[in-house]
């Protein structure tokens, strides 16, 4: 509409239009998108299903790397992203797993033969993910009988419970103004040692690692030769800025 104060209305078409419709997958064919673009919808509201649609749509969905709390039951058992309320206490008590309140039409859980080639890319998709000893347990545990999601799940708790209060603390928000000190691994000695070399913030070690391409050899390599640190601190730092990355990046 035009600038001039009181003026609504207005007869021209917009000046900049598109030429296509905006595709999520069309510089991005990785396996990621793939499993994102096949998602299911169930125990949800149909206007929440509209908003993650358009998040999906729009690229902006950001899958969970561990299980959530659910606002229920207090246990870390909700799966997907954006979800509030784990399955089984949203059927329980009969309200929409993403907003949390009651609603008449909500999405049956149930799974078409789609659903389940989708969830099978999605349990491949978490499998490559695992250390070797993590996938070596999951097949045996597969062997028994379990239930493969159950044990991904147990899997995630482990590894949440594992890591420490500071890395959950850096993982958890943007990065901002942090100092090198609020790394994981990263100590008192080793901080003064990278603060020396000008490597004082958390983002300055962060474009190391985008240098580096991500590649977990090279920068591990990089932060022993710059500040001596050990195996476990350079596991600690890469495991630190690979899970935050894959939030926030």
């Amino acid at each position: 509409m035009s600038s001039q104060r009181g003026n609504v209305s207005r007869t021209r078409k917009q000046k900049y239009q598109n030429n296509r419709a905006f595709k999520n997958d069309m510089h991005d064919k990785s396996d990621k998108t793939k499993l994102i673009n096949n998602l299911n919808f169930e125990g949800i509201c149909l206007r929440c299903k509209d908003i993650i649609q358009w998040k999906i749509k729009y690229k902006k969905y950001k899958p969970l790397s561990q299980p959530a709390t659910c606002v229920r039951c207090h246990k870390k058992t909700v799966k997907r992203a954006y979800y509030t309320v784990c399955q089984p206490c949203a059927t329980q008590v009969k309200v929409c797993a993403k907003c949390n309140t009651k609603q008449d039409s909500i999405i049956q859980v149930g799974q078409s033969e789609e659903e389940k080639k989708a969830q099978e890319e999605q349990l491949k998709f978490e499998v490559q993910h695992l250390k070797e000893r993590q996938r070596r347990t999951l097949y045996r545990h597969i062997e028994k009988g379990e239930n493969p999601e159950d044990v991904l799940g147990a899997t995630n708790e482990i590894n949440m419970s594992s890591t420490s209060k500071k890395h959950q603390n850096f993982v958890s928000e943007p990065m901002g103004e942090k100092t090198v000190y609020e790394l994981a691994g990263i100590g008192e000695a080793l901080g003064s040692r990278l603060t020396e070399k000008n490597y004082d913030k958390a983002y300055v070690v962060l474009g190391q690692y985008l240098l580096f391409k991500k590649d977990e050899s090279l920068f591990k390599d990089w932060l022993k030769d710059i500040c001596a640190a050990n195996s476990k601190q350079q596991e600690d730092c890469y495991q630190c800025l690979k899970q935050w990355c894959d939030s926030f990046l």
